[in-house]
């Protein structure tokens, strides 16, 4: 049987915190149509994608709280939220305490706001605390006790639910089930571990915005016509538009998607492929970096 917490809060909370994010950002991509091209234009695009980049985080944040419930059966309890779910034995669960017999205060770490409260807390007397909860009070919140640890809940029927319990508890499970965590496949990825991955990326990425940024300085003061390639002995043989100086850091941009996105796939696998295509990534930057000094600097020059 499947019970819910109260969602309404929680849902409200987190869909004026995402309108609060995506409201400014859209008010910058409409100021972004009428920038020109300089470092106020890029300054406008990394706030916009901040903005929207956090806006997504608190949706999928949103949807564990949409997700959240109870679910009670002869074998186990099981907590849901998004990409989690927490398999409590029913011959693990020890008793229910409602949250009006607590006297100590529950100190949450993760996911906080009125109405979604989801992460590790403790409680006074409780010891470490797993929290799945929507209340807006301590009186919502039901204690489930196991032998390792507590967790909190508030379904929106607590004596409902703990009936219940009691019930499935009564019947006796029909097959054994272990105290887990159970998360989507690729959330357990062990890429999301690995720091050097994430070094590189950063280390490319922040090359790359450097680029970007070093062109659109000096964008609003290129001649129209741009020198764009050189002979070994120096002499132009290609003269382009100053728009196509952007296609160097653009194809560096695109570079970097590719190999992180080949790389995150590849980790699992073989990892020191990973290492060199974001590796190659950076290089490809730094290559890059070396024919936008000399073009951008050589059309600045006269």
């Amino acid at each position: 049987m499947e019970f819910h917490p109260n969602r309404a809060v929680g849902l409200l909370a987190g869909g004026t915190i995402i309108a609060c994010l995506l409201t400014p950002a859209g008010l910058l991509v409409m100021r972004l149509l009428e920038t020109p091209l300089s470092l106020t234009f890029l300054a406008y695009c990394l706030v916009a994608l901040a903005l929207a980049g956090l806006a997504g985080i608190f949706v999928f944040w949103c949807y564990g709280c949409w997700s959240l419930s109870y679910v009670v059966d002869r074998n186990q309890l099981t907590l849901n939220w998004g990409s989690i779910k927490q398999i409590i034995p029913m011959q693990a669960i020890q008793k229910l305490c409602p949250g009006t017999e607590i006297n100590g205060r529950l100190h949450i770490r993760g996911i906080n706001w009125p109405g979604h409260h989801v992460g590790k807390g403790s409680v006074e007397g409780l010891g470490e605390t797993l929290v799945y909860c929507t209340h807006v009070s301590p009186k919502d919140v039901t204690y489930v006790m196991t032998p390792t640890v507590a967790y909190a809940i508030s379904p929106m029927d607590p004596r409902a639910f703990a009936a219940e319990l009691r019930i499935r508890q009564h019947l006796g499970p029909i097959q054994t089930v272990r105290q887990h965590a159970r998360r989507w496949p690729w959330t357990r990825w062990a890429v999301w571990h690995d720091p050097w991955v994430w070094l590189l990326v950063a280390l490319a990425l922040m090359v790359n915005v450097l680029l970007f940024a070093y062109v659109l300085y000096f964008y609003p003061s290129l001649p129209e016509l741009i020198r764009l390639h050189f002979t070994p002995l120096g002499e132009v043989d290609r003269v382009g538009m100053k728009g196509e100086v952007l296609t160097l850091p653009g194809f560096a941009a695109a570079v970097w998607a590719l190999n992180a996105v080949l790389g995150l796939i590849l980790h699992a696998r073989e990892r020191a492929a990973t290492y060199i295509l974001l590796g190659g990534a950076v290089f490809v930057q730094l290559v890059l970096w070396v024919a936008t000094l000399s073009i951008v600097g050589r059309s600045v020059s006269g």
